[in-house]
């Protein structure tokens, strides 16, 4: 029985704090993508009928004042390539948000999935950058995109692939 009440204090002693904020880092990103997926799904055509509307106007009035476009029909075709973006974005992070919580405990593929999953996170993140999103999305693109390549910074610097060897040292 001390055997395994020094292994285990061995243990918890090798658990690395840049892996701990690596995973808190990492978790914060995960979890805006959850808030961006509910605040779409939840806001619905109304959060982003401003800016289409806006973006309609400006760039296709001509169409729009004709009778062969309308508003509508802009901001349903917007709605479902958003409403794609924001699924992605929750099935990213909640599994973004599992896999930081086995980052902590010195999983080493819990970091190349983190890492992955921060990819496309990133990805998401910059293409609605680039996009006719609302302002509150956007904020929330740019803290996402910064949290998860500070994760995945963090999560290989030289403590973090200590406290992982040192894990595995112990099995």
């Amino acid at each position: 029985m001390s055997s395994y009440v020094s292994a285990s204090t061995t243990a918890r002693k090798r658990r690395s704090s840049t892996l701990t904020v690596a995973a808190s880092i990492g978790s914060l990103g995960a979890l805006l993508g959850v808030v961006w997926g509910i605040l779409l799904l939840a806001g619905g055509k109304g959060l982003i009928r401003p800016p289409v509307e806006a973006y309609t106007k400006q760039n296709a009035g001509d169409l729009v004042s004709s009778g062969l476009l309308s508003i509508d029909d802009a901001v349903d075709a917007a709605y479902q390539t958003f409403q794609s973006r924001a699924d992605m974005f929750l099935v990213l992070g909640v599994l973004g948000l599992i896999t930081a919580f086995l980052v902590v405990k010195a999983k080493g593929w819990a970091r190349i999935v983190l890492c992955v999953l921060a990819l496309g996170i990133v990805g998401l993140a910059g293409d609605d950058l680039t996009d006719l999103s609302p302002g509150s999305l956007k904020a929330l693109d740019a803290v996402m995109m910064i949290c998860m390549v500070a994760a995945v910074v963090c999560q290989w610097l030289p403590g973090s692939n200590a406290a992982v060897r040192g894990r595995k040292a112990t099995r």
